[in-house]
């Protein structure tokens, strides 16, 4: 929501859609997992974004210059508080 007016910047969030905050933030783009997804779906989820950001450029249409990805904690398997299924090297990967 604080970069929503800023052309030159895009945001995505990739997010387990039955965690908390159940009432998400919006994003320029917005992916919803379902629970329990592994290092397998996940990783074919943010290719696929990749590709997507990449071929579709910005959205003003200019080159990226710069992606960062924060994969946060709650993906993670061995979080509790988390509904993913996602192994340190799922992570990594």
């Amino acid at each position: 929501a604080i970069l929503q007016d800023h052309d030159n910047i895009l945001t995505a969030s990739v997010h387990c859609e039955s965690n908390f905050p159940f009432k998400k933030q919006k994003s320029d783009i917005d992916i919803a997992l379902s629970d329990h997804m592994g290092d397998e779906a996940y990783l074919r989820e943010i290719r696929a974004l990749m590709e997507h950001i990449v071929y579709n450029k910005h959205k003003n249409g200019t080159r990226i210059d710069l992606v960062i990805y924060d994969a946060g904690v709650d993906i993670h398997c061995a979080d509790k508080l988390g509904r993913l299924n996602i192994t340190d090297e799922g992570i990594v990967e």
